[in-house]
């Protein structure tokens, strides 16, 4: 189940794992990977999104402030 908004909708499956470029830690390169799960709404199917980037980017958040 995922809870948006107080409201609970059924997992329908999870996305192809998937890599956001992020801050480096000294020298070394960072990188979260996640599957996300999608969610069903009504008879549309909806990915969940995640807080430490936008919709359709390879670099989280932060990465992008520090550019």
């Amino acid at each position: 189940m995922v809870i948006i908004d107080g409201i609970s909708y059924p997992i329908y499956d999870y996305r192809s794992v998937r890599e956001w470029r992020h801050l480096d830690l000294w020298q070394y390169k960072s990188y979260l990977v996640a599957r996300i799960p999608r969610y069903i709404v009504g008879n549309k199917v909806v990915s969940l999104g995640v807080p430490w980037s936008a919709p359709l980017e390879r670099m989280t958040t932060l990465l992008e402030k520090k550019r």
